[in-house]
């Protein structure tokens, strides 16, 4: 790539205050269900994605977007106290974006977005930030527009671009958002949204006029790994979980620390042991093992 073995990057994307209440099922229609207890974490795809990311020799920017209200200045408070750089966070008024998780004792689970600022961050960053300054930039979760301005940005430079599909960018022309992913170096989804855009699944090959890198998370199946015209099926590892939360965003991390070192097949082997570890806690941003435990896991297997 170009770039020393400690890299600077940026992530752009959204902050949440995730809310894990546990209950002990899932509820059905007009069912009440009492919570013995409701656990306040800081999450959010990008904000996931930085906290993983601070464990290597690199340095990571959170490009963000968080609420001037009471509960805004609380995840300002977390994001100091998981020592993420805050000084690229914008504040701006309106309702904090938040995340309500319900989560069962057998790991069942069910997930309310409220976005509220959210809504604004990956366009707001996208806008104005100096790609110059990054020998990578990851989009988690972005809305169309924010990956057509990075992409823009980055024409003059060998800043290299990864996305992480969320919702809501599939809820964009399947055919526009497919030609942005061709132009983007790592493209991470699940496998639902590889169905969607490419009409094969897994361990189907699409059909791309570009030799796009794309990591497929399949659940309890593992990670489908698509390189140019090779693929490959990465076995995943079992753990007992607890909640998923974050998982992808762990994925993502190493995946692209070790591609920006040269191996993104070892980076994707490393984070699916990494995702597997992080499961058995709760929380988007909690439990996220060192890379020493992981590389041990590893060679375990």
């Amino acid at each position: 790539m170009g770039f020393p073995n400690t890299p600077r990057i940026a992530v752009i994307g959204n902050t949440y205050l995730d809310e894990a209440i546990l209950i002990p099922r899932l509820p059905s229609p007009d069912m009440k269900i009492t919570s013995k207890k409701v656990l306040r974490n800081l999450g959010g795809s990008a904000t996931n994605f930085a906290v993983a990311f601070l464990q290597f020799p690199a340095q990571c920017d959170l490009y963000s977007t968080i609420a001037g209200s009471d509960l805004g200045k609380t995840v300002k408070k977390l994001l100091l106290a998981k020592g993420i750089d805050i000084s690229n966070i914008e504040m701006v008024e309106g309702e904090q974006g938040r995340t309500i998780v319900l989560i069962t004792p057998d790991a069942e689970s069910a997930k309310i977005g409220i976005p509220g600022v959210s809504n604004q961050a990956s366009v707001r960053a996208a806008k104005r930030i100096d790609v110059l300054r990054y020998s990578h930039v990851h989009l988690a979760s972005p809305e169309a527009k924010a990956i057509e301005i990075i992409l823009e940005k980055t024409i003059p430079s060998n800043t290299s671009v990864s996305v992480d599909i969320g919702a809501r960018l599939l809820e964009t022309n399947v055919s526009k958002v497919r030609d942005l992913l061709e132009k983007v170096d790592i493209v991470f989804m699940n496998r639902l949204a590889y169905r969607r855009l490419y009409n094969v699944a897994p361990p189907s090959l699409p059909r791309l006029s570009h030799p796009s890198k794309i990591v497929v998370t399949m659940g309890d199946e593992g990670v489908f790994l698509v390189s140019g015209n090779e693929t490959e099926m990465i076995s995943a590892h079992k753990t007992n979980p607890v909640d998923t939360t974050g998982a992808g965003d762990i994925l993502a991390a190493y995946s692209v620390y070790y591609f920006l070192l040269g191996d993104l097949k070892y980076g994707v082997k490393l984070g699916n042991v990494a995702a597997a570890l992080k499961i058995q806690h709760i929380g988007g941003t909690n439990g996220i093992p060192q890379i020493e435990e992981v590389k041990k896991w590893l060679s375990l297997e």
